[in-house]
């Protein structure tokens, strides 16, 4: 074989090593990749990082005072913490362990989330009865929603279109709209409710009510409560599995454990000793292990859900209080990282790149990406070039800003491809008016 010959195939090898180890790595990422855990102490002030392999303290990071809520971005590489003691927002890097950026917030902020795509971050300001939101590209307060009085725990549903604030006094929960950033319904739910989660379809929310020992299941689309579960005593931080079948509950001082709802019953079907004073629960994104943090004896359980048993414990730093998802919940994505849909786009081009080259006609696909890759028959070998080259431009594009800001949703991978489809055209007829 001739040194042109193989020069012709280098795009077409290197495209098909490219696809090969993205798959593999992107199978291997989202079915058996293990995350870290990020529990706040409130008393030591700092945020221990839990390696889940082997569930060993691998950093301690240092935040600000009286840290108590947590939020991780699906993709796990930011984490927010609220200082109840210095009303801000601690945000950390996580691929170095340090904190990037400190955002001023409200009076006593508690808990804490971050939307599915991590531009937004919600906290409620339990002194100031109202909830801040922080535009993550710019770490600052864009937007104050007045709530209820003394709100705790927060969350967000999984399109990122409603925000559920627990307020301790009043007993209610503040429903928010993001597009206005206006409470739009108010439900009653037990009597001081605190832990807030939802359901990964978006159709439940569940509050755990700290006097009444008990869980308010609320449907989303109507805002009203239609179950409530009796649980343990003092029932704070609450969890639901990735397949929406669980619910965990940790149930304070007195009770020590944790309760286990079914979903499709709304009944305990299990009850888990734990350590002192446990007020932080998180599910990994495989569902097979529950991490909750217990205040009173500074460690945390980690349980088996299998068998409904704590398989290990690990001691962290003092006063570990955890309101808010403190794992990264991959599944909430739904679609790839930007960062892999950008490399997938990049190794598809490539492989076009050397059919077309190795033939000498054009190649089979055209690479027009539509969200996923949707393949069309383009008969003009220099618009197949051209649009090759808009893709490869859109790819390298996609994996910059999914490696250096953040990840996206589909609709923006959708954007992407169309604009790198528009490119390869206007290119095809910039080439095409320079013609002599």
């Amino acid at each position: 074989m001739s040194w042109w010959s193989r020069r012709r195939q280098t795009p077409l090898l290197v495209g098909a090593l490219v696809l090969v180890l993205l798959l593999g790595l992107w199978g291997a990422g989202t079915a058996g990749a293990v995350p870290f855990a990020y529990l706040p102490n409130s008393v030591s002030g700092t945020v221990s990082v839990i390696d889940t392999a082997t569930n060993t303290v691998v950093a301690t990071v240092t935040v600000d005072t009286l840290p108590n809520g947590v939020a991780v971005t699906p993709t796990g590489n930011r984490v927010y913490v609220t200082n109840s003691g210095g009303a801000r927002v601690s945000v950390i890097d996580t691929f170095t362990n340090t904190v990037v950026a400190t955002v001023t917030v409200g009076l006593v902020p508690r808990g804490v989330a971050v939307n599915v795509v991590g531009t937004r971050v919600y906290v409620a300001n339990s002194g100031s009865g109202n909830t801040s939101v922080i535009d993550t590209a710019t770490n600052t307060v864009v937007a104050t929603v007045t709530v209820g009085t003394t709100p705790a725990g927060v969350v967000v549903n999984p399109l990122g279109t409603r925000v559920y604030v627990a307020n301790n006094v009043g007993s209610k929960v503040s429903v928010i709209d993001t597009a206005t950033n206006t409470v739009v319904a108010t439900v009653t739910v037990g009597s001081v409710p605190r832990g807030i989660a939802v359901n990964p379809t978006g159709t439940r929310v569940y509050v755990g009510n700290t006097v009444s020992n008990n869980v308010s299941v609320i449907d989303t689309a109507t805002n009203t409560v239609v179950a409530t579960v009796t649980v343990g005593t003092v029932p704070g931080g609450l969890a639901v599995n990735a397949a929406g079948t669980r619910v965990y509950v940790a149930n304070d001082f007195s009770s020590n454990n944790v309760s286990v709802i079914d979903t499709a019953t709304n009944t305990v079907v299990a009850t888990v000793a734990v350590g002192t004073g446990p007020q932080g629960v998180s599910v990994t994104p495989d569902g097979a292990r529950l991490y909750v943090a217990n205040t009173g004896s500074g460690n945390v359980s980690v349980i088996n859900t299998a068998t409904n048993t704590v398989v290990a414990t690990v001691t962290v730093g003092t006063g570990p209080i955890a309101l808010g998802i403190f794992i990264p919940q991959w599944f909430l994505l739904g679609v790839p990282t930007l960062s892999e849909w950008g490399m997938i786009l990049l190794a598809l081009s490539l492989l076009t790149l050397g059919t077309w080259q190795m033939t000498g006609r054009p190649a089979l696909l055209g690479v027009v990406s539509t969200g996923g890759g949707a393949f069309l028959r383009i008969p003009a070998q220099p618009l197949v070039r051209s649009v090759l080259v808009g893709q490869l431009i859109a790819g390298i594009g996609l994996t910059l800003y999914g490696q250096l800001v953040a990840p996206v949703a589909a609709h923006d991978v959708v954007g992407a491809g169309l604009a790198g489809l528009l490119l390869g055209v206007m290119l095809e007829c910039s080439r095409r008016t320079q013609r002599p």
